[in-house]
């Protein structure tokens, strides 16, 4: 909610959840939840613009998948958010506060910036990803898709990471990573669940 009143270009008319449920108060404005049933509904006799806020990769591509032809998903970006050059963006990103894009970044769709992350040039990011506060990448980095990134991770220069992995708060990337693992420690280490 705080972000869209920064950007003052969209307003919030409901939350959406898989059943109604009682409204709820934020900063004294009432806003209400309402069931996925009748937010199609809405979608489906009006163009409507959807934000997915939701920190599990796996479920905003389902979310995309059910609403993508019915729904307009723009990108949120907070007006502290800073780039230099050319910004590439496709569509559904949550961008917050205090991130900044160095040149030449491509940034596909539906992901998900939280505060004060640093992107260097020429970087190259997919679809369905997720950096959690503090985050640092590099220049000409490649990020594939549905990845993590927990708080104050960093990926140094020119490295590439598949899709699907989990990297975890404080750790530092020096080589490429496969799909579907899980990293942790300075440097960071492959680790089993």
């Amino acid at each position: 909610v705080y972000l869209i009143r920064d950007i003052q270009e969209y307003n919030v008319k409901a939350f959406v959840d898989i059943k109604e449920a009682p409204p709820i108060e934020i900063d004294g404005e009432t806003i209400s939840i309402i069931s996925e049933k009748t937010f199609k509904t809405i979608c489906q006799s009006t163009p409507t613009h959807a934000a997915i806020a939701i920190a599990n990769n796996t479920i905003v591509k389902k979310i995309v998948s059910h609403y993508k032809d019915i729904c307009i998903f723009p990108n949120i970006i907070h007006p502290s958010v800073t780039h230099f050059g050319k910004l590439t963006i496709g569509e559904g990103n949550i961008i917050t506060m205090g991130n900044g894009f160095s040149e030449h970044v491509r940034v596909g769709s539906f992901n998900r910036f939280n505060t004060h992350c640093g992107i260097g040039h020429d970087t190259c990011i997919g679809n369905y990803n997720m950096f959690n506060p503090g985050c640092k990448i590099s220049g000409a980095v490649t990020i594939g898709d549905g990845n993590s990134f927990g708080v104050n991770a960093v990926v140094l220069q020119q490295i590439k990471i598949g899709n699907n992995n989990a990297v975890g708060a404080a750790s530092l990337i020096i080589h490429h990573l496969k799909d579907g693992k899980s990293y942790i420690g300075v440097p960071a280490k492959k680790i089993e669940f």
